[in-house]
């Protein structure tokens, strides 16, 4: 596995294959510091978008990568936090794909995607992944422990005004987990969002690796089944 400033992986993932990671963020940087994050609470919470490192400095070090690495299926621009926080995201993609015929994803929170400029920049991805949890305002700072001036309406906002734009292949996940959002009357209210989005494919994620919080913990199998008959996923 490689590992450099700005690298990681390949990495095998359930959605995107084998993917070569890249994080353009300073570690748990975020809008959130969510329960359940396997990289435990944010450090720099944060929704102000800065240029924390020049582009050239990031692609040189994907450029020696390239010479490493073994096969890959895709170049996912994720990282330790929330990868839209990086200013020249836009620019970023842009590089990476005139150097790989590898489809460029990035994973997001959907925080910022009520920013034209976020829209903008995230129109040049192959792919786009978001993350949808709360299903309203109490839930949404219950599981997300946000910025303070994010509010669970903005965030609804901008993720249907993207999804209505967007012209690559939009995949949301929903993260579930045990006694918080896997009940009938939460994945309803799920569903009822979701409907206002279009997207291609829809995946349930539940809590699989240590949260940051100790008491969050993964769905029933149960749980699950009844999660893919109300949401239509994966």
């Amino acid at each position: 596995m490689l590992e450099a400033n700005f690298m990681y992986g390949p990495v095998r993932s359930r959605r995107l294959g084998r993917s070569l990671g890249v994080s353009p963020i300073p570690a748990k940087t975020c809008t959130f510091s969510c329960i359940y994050c396997q990289l435990g609470s944010t450090t720099q919470l944060t929704s102000r978008r800065e240029a924390f490192y020049p582009v050239q400095q990031i692609v040189t070090d994907f450029e020696a990568c390239l010479q490493m690495a073994s096969s890959f299926d895709t170049v996912t621009i994720a990282g330790q936090g929330e990868p839209t926080l990086y200013l020249e995201i836009g620019d970023l993609i842009a590089a990476l794909q005139e150097r790989t015929a590898a489809p460029v994803a990035v994973i997001t929170n959907g925080t910022l995607l009520g920013d034209s400029d976020v829209r903008r920049d995230l129109q040049r991805a192959d792919m786009v992944l978001p993350t949808l949890a709360a299903f309203d305002e109490a839930s949404f700072h219950h599981i997300h422990r946000p910025v303070p001036e994010l509010n669970f309406a903005d965030v609804i906002q901008g993720l249907e005004q993207f999804s209505q734009v967007y012209t690559g292949a939009l995949w949301m996940e929903v993260m579930l987990m045990g006694g918080i959002n896997d009940d009938d009357v939460s994945l309803q209210r799920i569903a009822r969002l979701l409907q206002g989005m279009q997207y291609d494919k829809l995946f349930i994620n539940t809590v699989v690796r240590p949260p940051a919080e100790p008491d969050v913990e993964e769905i029933s199998p149960g749980r699950m089944k009844a999660a893919v008959q109300v949401l239509g996923a994966r």
